[in-house]
């Protein structure tokens, strides 16, 4: 992970993920946990996000076969706005 980059486990997944404190503070890391959210809050997000009102910048949408690019633009560009998305069923 880029430095100040930020980790979100999600998913059902019960294996431990090998990320000591040292390497967390000496890359200032962020780790975000994630619940699942209610069929009510599924509905309010996609309400907010049909409307408008919540926005999600996207900087570029790539194919999971191009995740070397997608590092290197993480890279490259420290204040970089917006999420570089991966789409897996992409060529």
């Amino acid at each position: 992970m880029r430095l100040g980059g930020t980790f979100c486990p999600v998913g059902g997944e019960m294996k431990e993920v090998p990320l000591r404190v040292v390497d967390q503070v000496g890359k200032e890391l962020n780790v975000h946990g994630v619940r699942g959210a209610t069929l009510a809050d599924q509905r309010i997000v996609a309400e907010l996000l049909e409307s408008g009102r919540l926005v999600m910048p996207i900087h570029a949408v790539l194919p999971l076969s191009k995740i070397g690019e997608a590092h290197r633009l993480l890279e490259s560009a420290p204040d970089l706005v917006g999420r570089i998305v991966l789409h897996p069923w992409d060529d």
